[in-house]
């Protein structure tokens, strides 16, 4: 098979959880496909490839952020050490009325993904409004993003009239599955106490017609029940 990276002299952890390390190793790529991995001793001899040394390196899978709203680093810092509900609806929500448009959802979340790729994250699961900008950022930056346009039963940037949220998640949906290799389009229902069940039903409903990814805040807190407004059980799940 052609070469067209290789690492070298690495120490290799090929299999995250298993105690395995080849040190020194070396990974060969063709396109973006490893195509081979092992010790040095038997590391391919080729000419005209890209070669990274990585020696006192370590090489391993990339990580994953699963929880990520990449647009807020805007809002690093913005009051904390409070409850949450004090600090959602006093702060981020009336932050978000006013600073949230695409052209920051779009940059900020440029930030967030060459943080993460930075840190050696390459794969990212987001939920914010305005997800459309978040899946173009993380697809130019070349970070796997599963994105989830967000619902919420209350005017939200890009969604004035919180009747059409379900619409708007359809239609991100529709635009991305398939669009791009590094984009999983999803729906991200923010809550049990942002969304009613009947949104919460639609939500997950069309889910499943379109065979996305689900995504929610649940059971956030110790008294968070007691913030639904129509439980229908003893506890969040």
């Amino acid at each position: 098979m052609h070469i067209d990276l290789l690492i070298t002299n690495g120490t290799i952890l090929p299999f995250p959880g298993q105690d395995l390390l080849i040190t020194p190793g070396f990974v060969a790529v063709s396109g973006t496909t490893i195509c081979q991995i092992g010790p040095m001793a038997t590391c391919p001899a080729t000419t005209g490839v890209t070669v990274i040394n990585a020696e006192g390196q370590l090489v391993m899978p990339g990580l994953i952020n699963g929880h990520c709203h990449a647009p807020m680093t805007l809002f690093r810092g913005l009051a904390d050490d409070l409850d949450l509900l004090t600090w959602l609806q006093a702060h981020i929500f009336p932050a978000e009325a006013r600073q949230v448009n695409p052209e920051m959802v779009y940059w900020c979340s440029k930030l967030a993904a060459a943080e993460m790729l930075l840190s050696g994250t390459t794969t990212v699961a987001d939920g914010y409004v305005l997800e459309d900008e978040v899946a173009r950022a993380c697809a130019e930056t070349g970070i796997r993003c599963i994105a989830a346009q967000a619902v919420i039963d209350f005017p939200a940037p890009g969604v004035s009239d919180p009747a059409g949220n379900i619409d708007v998640a359809a239609r991100f949906l529709e635009h991305w599955q398939g669009r791009d290799p590094l984009i999983t389009p999803a729906v991200f229902a923010h809550s049990a106490y942002t969304c009613s069940n009947t949104t919460l039903h639609r939500a997950k409903e069309l889910t499943r017609q379109r065979q996305a990814p689900f995504f929610i805040h649940a059971a956030e807190t110790r008294d968070e029940i007691s913030h639904i407004g129509e439980p229908l059980a003893a506890t969040p799940i």
